[in-house]
């Protein structure tokens, strides 16, 4: 049995979207890629603004801690 023209041509535009399918899944991980890249970096920024927050935190408390000693020797003085 030999493929007719018509068989050949169908053949072909399989071939043509899978081709296609392809490169719009390449283009779909390029642009995942660069999404996940992005909320990386801005996870990583907030990471380190979560950081700068509690370390200040905690000067807050020392300094009323420090403060509020301070001020219980003076009354009792």
């Amino acid at each position: 049995m030999e493929p007719t023209d018509l068989t050949i041509e169908i053949l072909k535009d399989i071939r043509a979207e899978m081709r296609s399918t392809r490169e719009e899944l390449s283009a779909t991980r390029e642009e995942l890629s660069e999404r996940i890249d992005g909320t990386n970096k801005r996870l990583d920024l907030f990471a380190e603004g979560q950081l700068r927050l509690r370390t200040e935190v905690i000067e807050i408390v020392s300094a009323v801690q420090q403060l509020t000693s301070v001020l219980r020797e003076d009354k009792h003085s």
